[in-house]
């Protein structure tokens, strides 16, 4: 996982347990994607926050005074691993530019039924969620799908991919 290549991006990390949290800087603030287990300090508040699932390892660190905090239509329902935070609400976009960002949503249900990536075209950059590992790839233990997740990771083997940055670096 090379960051060094871009200025306006920075991984965060927290308990051995917790996601890598990415923060990506634009003229209207930050943008978060996913907030880990809470075991972070930020030092800022995300002007949004996009969690890829719905796993507490990548959404208890959200903060009631936070704003702005999406996750897909399928992530609602509770699961054993879920955390939904209170103030969540619905991906509304499925493109978003953010700087010099230009992210696309791709639903990549298997892990869970909601889990997302978002990938620049320009920047050939996929910020995975746990949808794909650095490995290679991915998990269905936690209540996933495998037949949905081979999909996914078909769909996203069709995307032209130099920067790989996944939810764990397993």
């Amino acid at each position: 996982m090379n960051l060094s290549m871009f200025k306006d991006l920075k991984a965060l990390s927290g308990s051995p347990y917790c996601c890598i949290c990415y923060a990506l800087e634009g003229p209207d603030g930050t943008l978060l994607i996913d907030s880990g287990d809470g075991s972070i300090y930020f030092g800022f508040q995300p002007t949004v926050t996009i969690l890829t699932h719905n796993h507490c390892d990548h959404t208890q660190g959200v903060e009631k005074k936070w704003k702005n905090v999406f996750i897909h239509k399928h992530d609602f329902e509770k699961t054993n691993f879920s955390y939904i935070p209170d103030k969540v609400t619905e991906l509304p976009f499925d493109k978003l530019k953010w700087g010099n960002w230009e992210l696309e949503i791709i639903h990549s249900p298997g892990h869970t039924k909601g889990s997302i990536c978002l990938y620049d075209r320009n920047r050939k950059v996929l910020f995975s969620g746990d949808t794909l590992f650095n490995n290679g790839k991915s998990r269905t233990d936690l209540g996933g799908c495998d037949d949905l997740l081979s999909c996914s990771l078909n769909k996203i083997k069709k995307l032209e991919i130099e920067h790989l940055f996944p939810g764990h670096n397993y």
